[in-house]
């Protein structure tokens, strides 16, 4: 399921529900509202009757009290019944029908409570489907003692169909509303999967070798956060490209020197016939000076090979000059003579410097090799030692400030 769907389906859930709980509390807090108005008026109905039939009721005159009973005129508050203390019906505004409860006798917890002192009103669903509040008011002889009491029945059908008319509009208009959430969901959906999609298609390219690849960043949400942090991904990715390509390319060129160097002296052995046993140990030196130079490089090289240029660490110690220099042109006296060049050491002093050792001899290789490679055949100088007037801490400053810059 797509992200789309799923905040859809989640906005949609959460709209649902809340619309359900809240056509359910209004339409019970209407509920109860209109039936405690109902409620109200009809005990205060109910309690004003008590009092008009009281005195036919505390006699015991069954006449009078049909009379008064039929005398009254109640068609549109409902029916009114008159019951005697112990809950049989004594008048009833229904007398003379079929309905008419008159020597039945009444229990309704409305009945009871009123027979006890207590004025009463509850709803009842009668079997046709139909509600009628029933609210009962005591009859009070002299003495306040509790002789009958009348009881009024309305129809209360019209509430719970208003009722149900109101959860009715308000069930269409929580469609409405959860349309209207499903397009703003949908709407808000493709607003969060586009960049996302986007993100997801970058990947790809970058995945199959595009480290140039970027995303827009778009405002300063979550979203342009997540986009930032994959452009930084990227851009790590490519230096890291970068840095194994470099690596390559170093590795080629380095281990270039001494493999012909290595070559060009086994050949000197081996199409030497008149070679004497002094000049084996001597080329023999000279191999071993190779394989260990190659012994350095492949260090060196392993230490490049960790890709991240910033965490590489530099061996700072003091080197003799000459000697260091001595060292490297004795290993590139072999492809000097390959190429037909000489090389002549010219040394001023033999100053202290302090550097990271394999990185120079590294360094000075590449010189002398490019020296000799594209100068052709002929004399290569090399010339070190101490210069008058040269500041070497002005310069090491002014190369730390370059390098500073670099990494910037």
């Amino acid at each position: 399921m797509s992200l789309r769907w799923k905040i859809i389906l989640a906005l949609l859930a959460v709209t649902l529900t809340s619309l359900a709980v809240t056509v359910r509390v209004a339409s019970d807090t209407a509920l109860g509202v209109l039936l405690r108005d109902r409620q109200s008026r009809a005990l205060a109905t109910a309690a004003f009757f008590a009092g008009s039939l009281a005195e036919p009721i505390a006699q015991g005159d069954r006449e009078r009290l049909t009379n008064q009973v039929a005398a009254l005129r109640v068609q549109e508050l409902g029916r009114v019944l008159a019951v005697d203390e112990a809950g049989f019906v004594l008048a009833d505004t229904a007398a003379g029908t079929d309905a008419s409860l008159i020597g039945h006798r009444l229990e309704h917890v409305e009945i009871r409570s009123a027979l006890e002192g207590t004025s009463r009103a509850g709803v009842h669903r009668l079997p046709d489907r139909r509600y009628a509040m029933y609210a009962a008011a005591p009859v009070r002889a002299a003495g306040d003692r509790v002789v009958g009491a009348v009881v009024l029945s309305t129809d209360v059908s019209d509430v719970f169909a208003a009722v149900d008319q109101i959860r009715g509009r308000m069930i269409q208009l929580g469609v409405v509303i959860a349309v209207a959430a499903g397009v703003v969901a949908y709407g808000f959906g493709a607003y969060l999967a586009a960049p996302l999609r986007e993100m997801a298609r970058a990947a790809g390219r970058i995945a199959r070798g595009r480290f140039d690849e970027r995303v827009p960043v778009r405002g300063g949400d979550e979203l342009a956060q997540l986009a930032r942090a994959f452009n930084d991904m990227a851009a790590h990715l490519a230096r890291i490209d970068e840095s194994r390509r470099d690596f390559i390319a170093s590795a080629s060129h380095e281990l270039r020197t001494p493999v012909a160097a290595l070559k060009t002296l086994t050949d000197a052995l081996i199409h030497d016939p008149d070679a004497t046993v002094e000049d084996y140990r001597e080329f023999l030196r000279d191999i071993d000076d190779q394989v260990e130079r190659l012994a350095r490089l492949t260090s060196s090289l392993l230490t490049l090979a960790r890709l991240d240029r910033e965490t590489e660490t530099v061996d700072l110690r003091p080197v003799p000059l000459a000697e260091l220099v001595t060292t490297v042109v004795g290993w590139l006296e072999p492809e000097a003579r390959r190429l037909g060049c000489r090389i002549r050491l010219e040394g001023r002093g033999n100053p202290q410097v302090l550097v990271d050792r394999t990185k120079m001899e590294r360094a000075l290789t590449n010189l002398v090799e490019n020296a000799m490679k594209y100068g052709g055949p002929g004399l290569v100088r090399v010339v070190f030692g101490e210069q008058p007037g040269f500041d070497a801490g002005a310069v090491g400053r002014l190369l730390a400030a370059e390098i500073g810059r670099a990494h910037v």
